[in-house]
């Protein structure tokens, strides 16, 4: 009886330390687009806006030179980016990976033709990392 009881006791503890997750922090995240190229550098799941900024910029600036920024956010969720044929669109903040796809696709296809899914993220910091 004490061999199953000891038994209970550690499934139980490990059950519960499996299913009790943190939540998810607050993240910065950024998109830098060119507008002559369509080129965009993106960052998610920064602790800062402005290192999220920095890193879409430069991400961006390998790829064309005249780099500005389209879009920061500082809330966790789902973001995506739809490509078209002549630029992007972005969402972030979604409940889920499928709803920031649909978004974002139905906002590409608002403005351009040939859309398709090109990045999809969830954007978060573990608090546990830091």
């Amino acid at each position: 009886m004490l061999v199953r009881t000891v038994v209970h006791a550690v499934v139980l503890t490990a059950i519960a330390l499996v299913t009790v997750q943190p939540p998810l922090a607050q993240a910065a995240s950024s998109i830098a687009v060119s507008p002559s190229t369509g080129a965009y550098g993106y960052a998610y799941g920064l602790p800062t806006a402005q290192q999220a900024r920095d890193h879409a910029l430069q991400e961006c600036a390998r790829q064309a030179s005249d780099c500005r920024e389209m879009s920061s956010w500082e809330q966790p969720g789902y973001l995506a980016v739809a490509k078209g044929d002549h630029g992007i669109a972005v969402t972030q903040g979604q409940e889920s990976d499928a709803a920031a796809r649909r978004v974002a696709l139905e906002g590409c296809l608002q403005r351009y033709a040939r859309c398709e899914i090109d990045r999809v993220a969830l954007d978060a910091v573990d608090p546990t990392s830091h």
